[in-house]
């Protein structure tokens, strides 16, 4: 529909915007959605909430413009971008997409999970791409060498080099001096090392209040509290019942489980986080300084 995309179902016929996220692959992804949508009883959701949803969603790491944080810092005009695709078909639609990109030439940094077909995944996007560093997912046991990266890229055609991380890589590119597009990819893993630790949002801090077992290295964890900043655990507080060690018990045991949890208090500074959360008599209180 124009500028639009119509969708037809058996309830619905609407004449909608394209969705804000890049590539023609998402207007498929979106048509499902409003399927699943359409399918729910009548009047759960109005279809003009469909438009709005559709000018307004955000996914990260399918293909995000990078637009802060360190590594941008590190690449003056330059644009970086960062999808968690990690397959044949997703290679695909990258290169789809990256055929789009003509204005500059395109560096692909990629790491990869050794479960991953990374010969698959790369071949179709080695035509477009004037350079590839292959990097380890930083802390993760089931990365693909960077070497092995590279030889899956070399092997379909690709210019690959290896690079020691994120930054080497990005130091390298930038020594091209064309300024050109960057494309981190290869691995939702990879993605979230770059947003966790490389790219700051609105949302570092926030809190898990969490009744019942989730931990399964814990002997029998009944209810927690866990403080995240920049995705990663910078405090948490476990109620036990059972086989635990007294000094590793809070406040949020057992007994009070039935009676309900909830966060009282979250304030938000500048230079720290002050989190109050409570269950009945029981209670605990954390500050993040940042």
């Amino acid at each position: 529909a124009g500028a639009g995309m119509r969708y037809e179902g058996p309830r619905w016929a609407l004449d909608l915007p394209l969705p804000v996220l890049p590539g023609a692959h998402q207007i498929a992804n979106a048509g499902i959605a409003i399927a699943a949508l359409e399918s729910l009883p009548d009047g759960t959701i109005a279809p003009a909430a469909v438009a709005e949803g559709l000018r307004r969603i955000e996914w990260p790491a399918r293909l995000q413009r990078l637009t802060r944080g360190p590594l941008v810092a590190m690449m003056p005009g330059w644009e970086l971008w960062l999808d968690g695709g990690h397959n044949p078909a997703a290679g695909e639609v990258l290169a789809a997409a990256a055929a789009g990109w003509r204005d500059r030439k395109l560096h692909l940094v990629v790491g990869m999970l050794n479960t991953k077909d990374a010969g698959g995944f790369l071949a179709p996007l080695a035509p477009v791409a004037a350079s590839l560093h292959a990097v380890a997912i930083p802390g993760e046991d089931n990365a693909l060498s960077a070497a092995a990266i590279a030889a899956a890229a070399r092997a379909v055609g690709g210019a690959a080099q290896e690079a020691a991380s994120i930054e080497a890589a990005l130091r390298a590119i930038a020594r091209t001096g064309d300024c050109g597009r960057v494309l981190i990819c290869g691995s939702l893993h990879f993605a979230g090392v770059v947003l966790r630790n490389k790219y700051p949002t609105d949302r570092e801090t926030y809190l898990y209040l969490i009744a019942g077992s989730h931990r399964s290295h814990y002997d029998i964890d009944q209810s927690s509290i866990t403080l995240w900043g920049k995705g990663r655990i910078l405090a948490d507080d476990f109620g036990y019942y059972g086989q635990a060690p007294a000094e590793d018990s809070s406040e949020f045991d057992s007994a009070f489980l039935n009676q309900g949890a909830h966060v009282s208090e979250i304030v938000k500074g500048d230079g720290f986080e002050y989190v109050d959360a409570r269950q009945n008599r029981g209670g605990r209180q954390i500050v993040f300084v940042k």
